[in-house]
């Protein structure tokens, strides 16, 4: 009697641990769902519902792997569902943790977001589904990009200084040159030849502007 009753008792306290795990994931402050081995979507939380700007079908196979409505690489490159970070931890058994992917909504809304598929296994240690968060960085993308551009615009802006300041200065450093040639001695000898005119000179020259007035 113990014995045929065994098999209950297993049953019973995995129902109860896959309750508790799902009371985690739904508190957890990020987008997160659980499909069984085959792919099928058994679970998800209602992060995961505004992350995908859907509610997929549990169990379906429409849905399989992921209930996003089209996912790209961060190149914009498309990823088919089967080859999604929850359909690789699936095939191959293997952790994918902070793998960035974008997500487009059935508005044509996309978010970005790193993905942390992680494969889940019973006591024997065979593989029965795999769990997936995705933690929406969608802000934090914008940031680094508006960051990338402002650096960009501020050193196109300190060439365009630097070869702005280049060119006034050219005359400056030419001016040497330029004296010592016999057009820029003239130049030198009009600009500063009345400091050599006579004192008479400046005084017929104050006579004649007093006469003016």
């Amino acid at each position: 009697m113990i014995e045929a009753g065994q098999p209950e008792q297993a049953e019973s306290a995995r129902h109860r641990s896959t309750l508790e795990f799902r009371r985690l994931l739904e508190k957890l402050p990020a987008a997160a769902y659980t499909c069984d081995a085959e792919g099928l979507i058994t679970y998800y939380n209602s992060r995961a519902v505004e992350l995908w700007g859907r509610e997929p079908k549990l169990n379906d196979p429409v849905d399989r792997f992921c209930g996003s409505f089209r996912l790209f690489s961060p190149d914009g490159s498309p990823i088919a569902h089967e080859r999604c970070w929850m359909a690789l931890a699936l095939h191959e058994e293997k952790e994918y943790n902070e793998q960035e992917i974008v997500i487009e909504r059935p508005n044509g809304t996309f978010c970005t977001v790193l993905a942390h598929a992680n494969p889940i296994h019973d006591e024997s240690g065979r593989m029965d589904g795999a769990v997936n968060v995705l933690v929406d960085i969608t802000d934090r993308k914008r940031i680094e990009d508006f960051l990338r551009e402002a650096d960009r615009a501020k050193d196109e802006f300190l060439a365009m200084l630097a070869h702005e300041l280049r060119n006034p200065l050219a005359p400056i450093r030419n001016a040497p040159r330029a004296a010592r040639s016999p057009v820029g001695s003239l130049v030198a000898w009009r600009a500063t030849g009345w400091n050599r005119r006579s004192p008479g000179a400046c005084r017929r020259m104050s006579c004649t502007s007093m006469r003016m007035r």
